[in-house]
């Protein structure tokens, strides 16, 4: 879990870098045609020193080096865009990381087609993966339909993930969100529509605000009850990494509902991250139903994850009562986890009470002698 916490923060900070650096690059647009070079050459002298651009790679610091280097790329007018293509073969260019993908999204500005294309045959990994959400977006833009001819985009999901985000991206920015709401629905109960409901629902709140992106789940008709419980939930989920309040007063208009059952899972899995104890104290205010149980169990895992002494210190607090409610049942495994690997035995040992589960109970101390034993065999 840790390495996929690291590797979404890897790809966030590049892209943010992205972003930043090719603020203001500048976008050709023609209608509903997506932004290509010409096949026309200039008659003024080469704008392109390729020289000049390896140099600009070599040198060691990084913000001096993409300055020069988006400098450099602004220079290059629309009908040498191509000449790119050459740039990003030369594999004896000292490129570091997100320098191919900067490249790539200013190909994007002038042949977004093109630069997708290369994205998703010659890239590898992470920057695969966020040169292809940047260059599809750019093309999907203009024309997604044409995106969709050209790609499976479904079929390359789960190997190229960025083309289906930058086609969902640019759909959403060409402003036809009917009709995007309907292919996002028709992917089907798994993975890709996980991930484009999760992207759509990023885009509502970014542009809309929290009350926004409520209103326009509550507007998307659909049998598809599935659907429809995924997206209250992504959009819960999104809104409360900063309104947790919103996402709670949702909830409780919404959660009496097939629609809107399972939100509280979804409500604390961000905020128990930065905000364990009221993400808690919450959701254990809520009915003891299967949902409740479940958001607890998340909530109290991503909390110890983040914060464990803020999670630890949060169970100590809790009454008599509390620790023998079959809702802490989960956290309570964790927590006698966390102390038996801490090295407090005698607290994992004295906590073991609380599992009223009998096969729970004896398995936890099995686990804890097993621990004790590996450290300290005659105690």
């Amino acid at each position: 879990m840790k390495q996929r916490s690291v590797r979404v923060l890897v790809s966030s900070v590049l892209m943010l870098i992205l972003n930043l650096t090719l603020l203001g690059c500048g976008e050709s647009t023609d209608g509903d045609s997506a932004p290509r070079a010409s096949d026309s050459r200039s008659s003024d002298p080469d704008p392109i020193d390729v020289s000049r651009l390896r140099e600009i790679l070599e040198e060691p610091d990084r913000v001096e080096r993409m300055g020069q280097l988006v400098a450099a790329l602004r220079a290059i007018p629309a009908e040498r865009a191509d000449v790119l293509r050459d740039f990003l073969q030369d594999r004896d260019m000292p490129y570091r990381a997100v320098e191919r993908v900067v490249v790539i999204a200013a190909w994007a500005d002038h042949d977004a087609p093109a630069a997708t294309a290369w994205s998703v045959g010659a890239e590898m990994g992470d920057m695969r993966t966020l040169a292809a959400a940047d260059a599809a977006r750019k093309w999907a833009r203009h024309d997604p339909e044409a995106v969709l001819r050209k790609f499976d985009v479904v079929q390359m999901a789960p190997h190229v993930p960025g083309l289906l985000i930058g086609l969902v991206e640019g759909w959403f920015e060409a402003e036809d969100s009917r009709s995007l709401d309907d292919y996002v629905r028709d992917l089907g109960a798994g993975n890709d529509r996980q991930r484009a409901l999760t992207t759509l629902a990023k885009l509502h709140v970014a542009r809309e605000g929290s009350d926004g992106a409520i209103r326009w789940a509550e507007s998307v008709s659909s049998a598809d009850l599935t659907f429809r419980m995924r997206l209250f939930e992504r959009v819960a989920e999104e809104i409360a990494k900063t309104e947790p309040e919103r996402a709670v007063a949702w909830c409780e208009r919404v959660c009496d509902t097939k629609e809107g059952e399972w939100l509280p899972g979804s409500i604390v899995r961000n905020w128990a991250q930065y905000a364990g104890a009221d993400a808690m104290d919450w959701v254990m205010s809520r009915p003891d139903d299967q949902p409740t149980r479940l958001a607890v169990r998340i909530g109290y895992l991503n909390f110890m994850t983040e914060d464990p002494e803020g999670a630890l210190a949060w169970m100590e607090r809790t009454s008599e009562d509390q620790r023998r409610d079959a809702r802490l049942e989960g956290p309570i495994e964790s927590y006698i986890t966390r102390q038996s690997r801490a090295g407090d035995r005698q607290a994992a040992i004295e906590w073991t009470r609380y599992l009223a589960d009998e096969a729970k109970r004896e398995g936890a101390l099995v686990s804890i002698a097993r621990r004790w034993r590996e450290v300290d065999l005659e105690a």
